[in-house]
């Protein structure tokens, strides 16, 4: 059974899967388009929606996952992410949580103890179970893990080399405050609505990720990066409403 979706939707232009392959436009290059502007508390520069922020939906085309033709569930998600895992035959590395959201599932991996680090992050196909590279900052500003994820999108193998491997600390300038800062005052730039991030964000190599909930209830509503040398702050609008989490 098949069924067709769109690929992205980018300020009401919409392209299939059969455009973009005929394009010969790779996953990578696509991302790159996706947004994050300049300096300190800017980076969107995607058509504008709703609450001043463009809308990106990742959502492929192809077989479905499940024989019943339903949408992978959070066990089927957590599944795919373990078996994609052990396939990368990096022993250094673990599941760290898994969020659901309207449009896909959100994985994020960790480096094994001692590290406290975040290693990158992942996003699951809800129709299909396709696993791929989270775009923006896991791809463009991840120093440690982004050429792994790049190579992943473009369908190529490969893990890490020798220096990427020696990384054990972000060592970046951006401070948690400064990054928590920097984060809030872009959603009172961009947003109508009253939002704020949390306190602890989670540290990558080269960005922190931060969730984003509604100032009043507490609700989580979406999540940003801040770059840890820059500060830009980028916004994730590929996601959808947040529904669910399960820790790994």
């Amino acid at each position: 059974m098949k069924r067709t979706h769109n690929i992205f939707t980018l300020g009401g232009v919409s392209l299939s899967a059969a455009v973009i392959l005929a394009l010969g436009t790779s996953f990578s290059t696509i991302h790159a388009q996706m947004g994050g502007g300049g300096g300190m508390g800017d980076g969107s520069n995607q058509a504008s929606m709703g609450n001043g922020m463009g809308a990106i939906m990742l959502v492929s085309g192809g077989t479905a996952y499940r024989t019943d033709g339903a949408r992978v569930t959070m066990d089927d998600a957590a599944a795919i992410a373990i078996r994609y895992l052990s396939s990368t035959s990096i022993s250094s590395l673990a599941l760290d949580e898994i969020e659901e959201w309207d449009f896909n599932y959100y994985v994020v991996v960790k480096e094994a103890a001692p590290s406290t680090y975040k290693a990158y992050q992942l996003i699951i196909d809800k129709w299909t179970g396709s696993v791929m590279p989270e775009p923006g900052p896991n791809m463009t500003w991840n120093a440690k893990y982004g050429r792994m994820m790049n190579n992943m999108s473009d369908g190529m193998g490969g893990g890490m080399n020798k220096r990427e491997r020696r990384m054990t600390d972000p060592n970046m300038t951006v401070t948690v405050q400064a990054a928590t800062s920097a984060a809030n005052q872009f959603l009172r730039q961009r947003f109508s609505r009253a939002l704020a991030v949390d306190g602890t964000p989670d540290v990558y190599f080269g960005y922190y990720n931060f969730d984003v909930s509604e100032a009043a209830t507490g609700a989580k509503y979406g999540m940003l990066s801040v770059n840890g040398a820059t500060g830009q702050v980028w916004y994730h609008t590929w996601h959808g409403a947040y529904v669910q989490r399960r820790e790994m």
